[in-house]
This record gives structure tokens, sequence and C-alpha cells, in this order.
């Protein structure tokens, strides 16, 4: 990725005066066509050369021969300070920019007298054509389908109907099974919102349902409260950032019968708050009852009998408090959800769980301790690579679903978070270690071939592997499926590689599975090669 135009040096100090450039026709940027900027410093206190004034403009389109929209930027800086010390307090907290509450509630007349130099006629047009290209109908449906693509939800004036994806799906134990969500839309308010499912299972003839309500106490420092209550069909171990199980698209092309399910009655209520940016809490206040589905059974045997007994259900009661820090981490936010756009800092991560026995007819008493990591490293050349790992720990005993399920995928979708050539439930520890590297070489070896290069394909790699074991306390509680077994005597490991950005939006991968290629149990497959496809956005 090369960079074309022109740069004035002072005659003196040598200093960058003023550049101007553009981005050459044949950079591997997804949906940028052209990228121009310019910026101007000067000379403060005879001391150093700060900002004056940054220029940029982004031709953006989805394809070549599609329509696309153009972004422009303009800023300037003045009333620059340098070498003079404030108080204490002016250096306080990790923010880069300071914004007075009022700063987006101030009128026309504000700005016209105290915008540092004054609008174009081009740009004044800007503020009409927005509002005229926000009344167009081929412009709101454009917004519309793609709000439903990324949200899943369609919106219908006050109300919001979705996820699309979880309408219709399959499994061994409901068979055909029937979905429908609904939620309250921003016009309804965007304070709090309302929601609630209601599913049926054409084998199992049972109603499933839940709702739920979320509001923000103040959205200043970003402190809400969510109440849940859920009485529904899951599978154990499937990954929180996964397609639900009870996805249509978690269901095609199964390796394995999705027939390793609960039946969980879950209440919640949890309250959340940003600190300050990158640094968040969540404290979360659970009881759920679980009962066994499918080729799924709770049983305990005595160990001094030898008798084995089931157990119909296992019911706790835990309080969770999260902590996560990302230093200076960007968000896209919109009225309730925000998407991270990340940060060059690592990602910490706490997480503490207490089961509570006695509480609301909690069966185990239980502590869980797990410690995040992750970082994006940009390596040049080389591209980026991604890493991190988990230590996780269960203090006490605890049955095999309430300890570490490690998270499987048996569907084609690619998932970064789970194991993807690991079965649902095939592994569960009380103590672990995982780890995970994923290269992404932005097409260090792709854009040297003229045809892959015209293509803008990108390669990736991965590696990631746990290691664990269950102690005798948790073993005690409830004995493993035949289908399950600890990581004690070796690490699970599997490894890919893959393309990335195929139409800008795919990715395939070509994964293997490196060990434990022997636990296959009744029917329940283990492959050790395998493809996954999965949508990904990445400029």
């Amino acid at each position: 990725m090369t960079l074309t135009g022109t740069m004035w040096i002072n005659d003196t100090t040598y200093a960058i005066k003023k550049i101007e450039g553009d981005i050459s026709e044949d950079a591997n940027i997804n949906f940028v066509k052209g990228l121009k900027f310019k910026q101007s410093y000067k000379l403060v206190n005879n001391e150093a050369w700060m900002l004056e004034q940054d220029d940029l403009f982004i031709d953006f389109v989805i394809s070549d021969k599609q329509m696309g929209f153009y972004g422009q930027k303009h800023a300037s800086y003045k009333n620059i300070v340098v070498n003079k010390e404030k108080e204490s307090s002016f250096y306080e907290g990790i923010e880069k920019i300071t914004l007075l509450d009022s700063a987006d509630e101030k009128s026309d007349e504000f700005w016209n007298a105290n915008r540092h130099d004054s609008l174009t006629e081009n740009q004044k047009g800007i503020y009409h054509m927005i509002d005229t290209l926000s009344n167009l109908p081929i412009i709101t449906s454009y917004v519309d389908v793609i709000q439903t693509l990324i949200s899943g939800y369609k919106v219908i004036g006050k109300f919001e109907v979705g996820p699309y994806s979880t309408i219709y799906s399959n499994n061994a134990v409901e068979g055909s099974r029937f979905r429908l969500g609904l939620r309250t839309s921003n016009d309804f308010s965007t304070k709090i919102e309302l929601s609630g499912f209601a599913a049926y299972g054409l084998r199992d003839k049972e109603f499933k349902y839940g709702g739920g309500v979320r509001f923000f106490i103040t959205k200043k420092t970003r402190q809400m409260m969510r109440l849940v209550y859920k009485h529904d069909v899951e599978q154990i171990g499937l990954s929180t950032n996964s397609f639900n199980d009870a996805s249509a698209l978690s269901t095609i092309g199964v390796r394995n019968p999705i027939n390793r399910l609960v039946f969980n009655t879950d209440y919640r209520i949890s309250y959340e708050r940003e600190w300050i940016k990158g640094l968040s809490t969540t404290l979360l206040l659970r009881n759920n009852t679980i009962n066994p589905l499918g080729i799924i059974t709770f049983q305990k045997e005595n160990r001094v009998t030898g008798i084995t007994t089931s157990i119909p259900s296992i019911t706790t009661s835990e309080v969770t408090l999260f902590t996560r820090f990302a230093r200076n981490e960007e968000f896209l936010a919109g009225e309730f959800d925000r998407i991270s756009l990340g940060t060059k800092f690592p990602t910490f991560t706490v997480n503490y769980t207490y089961g509570m026995k006695g509480v609301l007819n909690s069966d185990y008493e239980y502590h869980k301790l797990i410690l995040g990591y992750k970082h994006k490293l940009k390596l040049g050349f080389l591209g980026v690579l991604n890493y991190g790992g988990t230590i996780g720990k269960v203090f006490g005993s605890a049955p095999y679903p309430l300890l570490e399920v490690h998270q499987g995928n048996e569907s084609w979708l690619g998932n970064t978070k789970a194991y993807n050539m690991m079965n649902i439930l095939e592994f569960v520890s009380d103590e672990y270690v995982s780890g995970v590297l994923e290269q992404h070489l932005n097409g260090l070896i792709f854009n040297k071939i003229p045809l892959l290069k015209k293509l803008k394909w990108r390669e990736v790699g991965s590696i990631k592997g746990i290691w664990g074991k269950i102690g005798p306390k948790s073993l005690a509680e409830m004995n493993l499926p035949p289908y399950t077994s600890t990581l004690q005597s070796k690490p699970y490991l599997e490894a890919s590689a893959g393309i990335e950005n195929i139409f800008k939006i795919l990715r395939i991968d070509l994964m293997w599975r490196l060990n434990y290629l022997n636990n296959e149990f009744n029917g329940i497959k283990v492959n050790r090669l395998g493809i996954r496809s999965k949508l990904q956005f990445r400029f």
C-alpha cells in the first residue's frame, strides 16, 4: 500500500510544513476507491511544529459497478499551548479529548460565531444535500436493508421483528422449530427497550418463551440495567458469539446430530457501568434450573455403594463480576448497542463468579475465576498478529454443566472464539489455560501474483490450543457423559490456513485437528480436516 503526493519542508528546521497525497490505485483496501488527504503545520512559540489543519476525502464504493458515497472531514486547531504546566487534575484520566456535555447541543448561531473558518458554499450545500437524501425512497430502502442485515431485525414502526436467522431451525429434540422475536425500536424509546420471544417445536410440542427489558440509568457514563427471563432449549458449550443453536444457519451441514441439549429456566438481572473510556464492569445476578434433554444425562455414582442415581435437574444461583479494560478503545454506538472499533493496546478481562448454595434452591457452592488477555500487533509488511490467552479455575466442587465446557463448533460456519474442529461437550475442565495465534498476512504473497492481486485476496493462518483438568471433587458431583473427556493427558490443538477478503466479505479456512483423533462415541464423529467459512468485514 503506497502513497503518492508532495511534502513542503521548512528550510531551517527541516520539519514538515505541509503535506498532500493520495493512495495508489492498486492499494488493497476494501470499499475505498480513492483517498486524498492534506495537512498543514505551524510553528508554535518558535519551539514545535503543530498540526493546524487536517483535511481528508474518501470515495467509498461497495464494488466498482455499484453506487457509493463520499466521506469528507475538515478539522482545524488553534490556541495550542506547549511547555506551560497545568494543575495536576488536568492530566488525570486516560481520555485524549475532553468534550463539554453541551458540545452537541449548540445552535447554528453559536457555530457561525465560533467556527475557526467560515463554511464554503460547497460545505453549506452538504447540509442541504443530507437532509434531501434522507427523504429519498431509494436511500431509505438501502438503509432499511443494510440495517436488517446487520442487526437481524426488521423495523416496523415502534417495533422490530427478528432475528431473521432464528425463525426456523431443527434439532433432535424439538424437530422443526419455529421462533418469533419482538422488541421495541428507537421510535418507541431511546432509553428503554422491551423484548420477548416465543418458540414451538413440532416434535416435542412444547412452547418456549422469554422476555426482557434493558434501560439506561444514564448515558453520559453508560450505566445500564437489564432484566431477562428465559424458558428455552439450549445447547451446552455453545460460543457466545456464534449463531444460536436455535438458528437455521447452525443446523445446516452439521457433522453430528444436535442432541446434546438442556432445558434452561433462567432469571437474570445485571448492572453495567463504564467508568472511564475503555474500563467497564458488569455485575450479574443469576438463577437457573437446567434439565437434561436428548442424549445428555445427569447421573451421580455413590463411591461407597457403587450405585448410580439419576439427577432430574440442577439449580444454581450465581453472582458474577466482570471487568474489562481496553485503553483508548473507540466504539461505533447506536442508542443501545455499540461495536468496538478496537485499540492498539492490549485488552484485559477478569471474570469472577460465586455460586451460592441454598439461595433460591441452589444446589452448589463454588468460585470461578477467569483471566483473559488479547492484543493486535502490527508487524509492518508481515501484516497483523492477533494473539491472546485465558486462564481459568473453579474453586470448590460443581457438576460438569457448571464447569468450563470448552466451546466446540460442529457447523460449517467458522467461529473465531470457538474450537472449530472440537465437538460440542467433548471436553470439560475446572482448571485450564488456553492460547491462540492468528496471523493476517494482508496479501503478502497474493499481491505478487497478477491474477490474485486483482482479486485482492489475503492470506490468514492460525493455531489454537487448550490444556486443562478436572479435580476429584468435581468428578464426584456428577459423572461425565461417555462422549465427554478431560484434557489432562495432553493439550488439544487445531490449526488453520485460509483466504480472506473473498468478494470483500467472505473468509474460507481449511482446518485440521492435530490430536484426540479417536474421541468418537456412538455415532458422534471426529473429523481431522474441515472447511469453515464466515462473513467478515475488514478494510
